[in-house]
């Protein structure tokens, strides 16, 4: 299949080039035959009066007509013969060039096989330094660990003392902490007592006080709503006795004794009304300036509260802050119990690997047992 395929790739150019000149060949043939044939056909189609007038010119055309297919036939015939005579000197070159082709196919086959052989002998010199270099990394392989065997147990030993002391720290370190965690625990729980102890007492004044001033200033509008009351009431009685006063003096215009008492004592009936009224006044307006004076008291005090309130969210976020210090330390002491716990798991890690390091020391020995056998 090989050989097919080498011949096939040589000599397909020059089929190539053969199939093109016979197509060039045949091409020309069937040109100049088309050319006869077209000649024929406009010689029938020229009218019969013309035929009867110009025989002699139509017999003489015919004649030349026909030698002119005559010397095409013939050049065509010497074209062909030429053509075929190339076409065997083509397929005498193709031949050749295939009979190249397999002597040098034969050739590469040779010089492969050489060149398989010479592999060959290289692999086994590979194969060889191979194994002489298996051999030389397995001694060293063997000193190595030896050696690795003598360092680990070094480091372990080193590690050991280094595990043991940090052990000891860290058991000192929980122990300082415990005992600074209660302290700290206990401060907090006082001052969170204290504190709530201190708000307590002081909104609870602040609430005494509040209600005395709001009772206050309750029974003052009491009493401010009485003397409006009262001056109302005063001064619709003047206005009464003004309206019969008037009356009275309109309808007796006439000094009459009875009218003129009736007179005198609305009068002073008037002006005792007036001095109620202007005493009710004066002394309302006393409470009134009570009045202002205790809402002034009391705003004070609202002041005095919003204070008190700040300094209770101070001391709110001061409680805050013990509680996430108290967290942290929490949190601290979880993060030394987990360290001794993986220095415990550290130990048992060695242990194992102390197990494991025997088991590979007794693997070493029935290799070496083995290697020497061998």
């Amino acid at each position: 299949m090989n050989k097919k395929k080498e011949t096939d790739r040589l000599t397909g150019p020059s089929k190539a080039k053969n199939r093109n000149q016979l197509n060039l060949f045949l091409k020309t043939g069937r040109v100049i035959l088309k050319k006869v044939t077209e000649n024929k056909k406009s010689e029938t189609k020229i009218p019969h009066t013309k035929q009867q007038v110009n025989e002699k010119v139509a017999i003489g055309y015919y004649l030349k007509e026909h030698k002119m297919l005559q010397q095409a036939k013939q050049e065509a015939e010497i074209i062909l013969m030429d053509a075929f005579r190339q076409s065997e000197e083509m397929y005498q070159e193709v031949q050749k060039d295939i009979k190249k082709a397999k002597q040098e196919v034969e050739l590469k086959k040779r010089h492969s096989f050489e060149q398989y052989n010479k592999e060959i002998i290289e692999a086994k010199k590979i194969t060889q330094k191979a194994e002489q270099k298996a051999d030389n990394i397995i001694a060293s392989t063997h000193l190595k660990a030896t050696q690795a065997e003598e360092e680990l147990l070094l480091k372990k030993a080193v590690f050991q003392q280094e595990i043991d002391r940090e052990l000891e720290k860290l058991v000192k370190e929980k122990e300082w902490f415990e005992l600074y965690q209660q302290q700290v625990q206990e401060t907090i729980e006082r001052k969170e007592k204290a504190l709530f102890l201190e708000s307590r007492k002081k909104i609870e004044y602040e609430q005494v006080e509040k209600e005395k001033l709001q009772n206050k200033i309750n029974y003052l509008k009491i009493v401010n709503a009485k003397r409006k009351i009262n001056s109302y009431r005063i001064g619709l009685a003047i206005f009464g006795c003004a309206v019969i006063l008037s009356t009275l003096l309109s309808l007796f215009r006439q000094s009459i004794p009875v009218v003129s008492f009736i007179n005198l004592c609305l009068v002073f009936v008037i002006a005792c009304l007036a001095f109620a009224l202007v005493y009710i006044n004066l002394a309302d307006g006393k409470n009134e300036q009570k009045i202002k004076r205790i809402c002034s008291q009391n705003a004070s005090l609202i002041d005095k509260n919003k204070e008190f309130v700040e300094i209770i969210d101070n001391l709110e976020k001061d409680a805050k802050k013990l509680i996430k210090e108290k967290i942290e330390l929490e949190r601290t002491k979880r993060h030394s119990q987990d360290n001794i716990e993986f220095l415990k798991i550290m130990q048992a890690d060695l242990k194992n690997s102390e197990m494991y390091r025997r088991v590979l020391e007794s693997e070493n020995a029935a290799l070496r047992k083995h290697l020497i056998n061998v």
